[in-house]
């Protein structure tokens, strides 16, 4: 009997509850297992009404473990955001994909 183990993407951070200012960095780190070298991974910040593309389209192979982004000035503050990673694979299909457990904030920029 042989087991197919399946993808795998699992945020761990911000995985909730944090607070993060307008032009302030993000570590966006996760768990990626089972899924391949030429697969796609994709990260985007969802709001209550809008989402922004974070990364799109890099291979697995060269997405690295914590990826730093800096949050734009036209991101609105807001306490109901979630990170989203997936993983595609060279048919665009969907191996896996994982959103933050509980939203985070992010407040207006520190002066």
């Amino acid at each position: 009997i042989s087991t197919v183990t399946q993808p795998s993407i699992t945020v761990l951070s911000p995985n909730g509850g944090e607070t993060y200012s307008v032009g302030g960095r993000i570590g966006i780190s996760h768990r990626i297992e089972n899924v391949f070298t030429g697969s796609k991974i994709s990260v985007s910040l969802g709001g209550e009404t809008t989402t922004w593309p974070i990364l799109t389209d890099v291979y697995v192979d060269s997405f690295p473990e914590t990826y730093w982004w800096t949050i734009p000035s036209n991101v609105p503050p807001d306490n109901n955001y979630k990170i989203t990673i997936s993983a595609r694979n060279s048919s665009n299909q969907i191996l896996a994909s994982d959103s933050s457990d509980i939203p985070f904030t992010i407040t207006a920029p520190t002066q």
